[in-house]
C-alpha cells in the first residue's frame, strides 16, 4: 500500500469517528458487507475511485477534503462541543 493511500484510508478512519459514523452503516450506506469495509480501510482491498466518491458523499465532503483531511479541514467535520 503506497503512502497516500494509507494517509487516505486514516483520514477516512479518522472523519468516519469524528462523524460518529459506524462501519456497519458505512457498509450499508456503500451497499456492501461489513466485511468487504473492513478489508478496504485496512487496505487489504482497494479503495478504487468510485468508492472514495461514494464515501466523501456519505461525509457530505469533497473528496479533497478526504485527502488533505489532516492539515487543512480537521475543523470542519471535529465535532462540536456543547
Amino acid at each position: 500500500m503506497g503512502k497516500e493511500l494509507g494517509q487516505t484510508l486514516k483520514n477516512i478512519e479518522q472523519i468516519r469517528n469524528a462523524k460518529g459514523f459506524t462501519l456497519k452503516y458505512i457498509a450499508s450506506r456503500l451497499d456492501t458487507k461489513q466485511a468487504v469495509s473492513a478489508l478496504i480501510m485496512k487496505g487489504e482491498r482497494g479503495l478504487l475511485f468510485k468508492i472514495l466518491e461514494q464515501i466523501a458523499m456519505i461525509f457530505e465532503i469533497d473528496i479533497t477534503d478526504i485527502i488533505k483531511y489532516p492539515d487543512k479541514y480537521k475543523k470542519q467535520v471535529a465535532p462540536k462541543n456543547n
